[in-house]
């Protein structure tokens, strides 16, 4: 039997989920071979590199994947991957703009603003950590569906910690003269 391409991709994909990641990754490379720049075979090797410890060529993976996608994959999650895979990296900036956009592609996504919390948290801005491990919390207590009970446990003790490290908001003091 001759396989094209995207039933190669499948497979690597039924490899991945089956932990089998060289074999995926294997099978991900035969898949560009046959058609470079295929999304869904980018999107296969990033996420088998990353889970190999090679996160900046994975990087290039889902670099590669993000371009290509045409919105067939969720966008939002690809940016989300990827800034996991930059924080992994230290690369804090590049991280904070993937989770930035994608939270503006999908606003109901609470990841997105969890680990713009985690970013904050490092860079030292409490105030802007608060804000968005809040927003966090917030969404996952509205949409039980979610998920990340797990989680919360976890937030509500970096905000407790947080906020008592935020200084008292400088009073809006409003001059008043007498004429």
């Amino acid at each position: 039997m001759q396989y094209n391409y995207a039933d190669i991709s499948a497979l690597a994909m039924q490899n991945y989920n089956r932990g089998k990641y060289e074999k995926a990754l294997s099978q991900a490379d035969k898949a560009l071979e046959m058609k470079g720049g295929f999304y869904l075979a980018h999107f296969i090797k990033g996420m088998c590199l990353d889970k190999l410890g090679r996160n900046e060529e994975a990087i290039e993976d889902l670099t590669k994947a993000i371009e290509n996608n045409g919105k067939i994959l969720n966008p939002s999650s690809l940016y989300r991957i990827r800034g996991v895979l930059y924080l992994s990296i230290s690369r804090l900036d590049l991280a904070e703009a993937d989770f930035r956009r994608a939270a503006d592609l999908d606003p109901d996504s609470a990841l997105p603003f969890y680990y713009l919390g985690l970013i904050f948290e490092h860079q030292c801005d409490v105030r802007m950590a608060v804000f968005y491990l809040e927003r966090f919390l917030a969404m996952i207590r509205q949409d039980a569906t979610l998920g990340m009970e797990g989680i919360e446990a976890d937030v509500m003790i970096r905000l407790n910690s947080l906020k008592q490290k935020v200084p008292p908001k400088k009073a809006n003091l409003r001059i008043v003269r007498k004429s």
